[in-house]
């Protein structure tokens, strides 16, 4: 929850996991529905996850992944899945900005030349 600033035009959500923590930017309509979320958060001693699952617990990657999945079923697009979804932002992103050093961060990769697989 401390991650997250919704604050003014510059939304911007803090991710940590592999290699350095980074700040992502949000677009207006997820900055919205975020602040349309943050009111129904339930207020859980001890976690502070913004998305928790049916128990109360934090989002595991496989719930995340099965998510998506679902939702890119229910929208008639099989081949959609999170992973795919990472790939079409990083290559939009590299074609909008064309600075590989700018993506490679955003996305936290420790190596620009991770990027290489974006790009295929």
């Amino acid at each position: 929850m401390e991650d997250v600033a919704l604050a003014g035009r510059n939304a911007r959500v803090r991710v940590r996991g592999n290699g350095e923590p980074r700040l992502v930017p949000l677009n207006a309509l997820v900055a919205r529905a975020l602040r349309d979320y943050l009111p129904t958060h339930p207020a859980i001693p001890r976690l502070e996850n913004l998305f928790l699952s049916q128990r109360g617990q934090a989002l595991s990657i496989r719930s995340i992944q099965r998510l998506v999945d679902a939702a890119a079923r229910a929208a008639g697009l099989p081949k959609v899945s999170a992973q795919s979804l990472r790939h079409t932002c990083a290559k939009n992103m590299l074609a909008e900005t064309r600075d590989a050093g700018v993506v490679a961060r955003w996305l936290g990769c420790r190596d620009r030349r991770t990027l290489e697989k974006y790009l295929r």
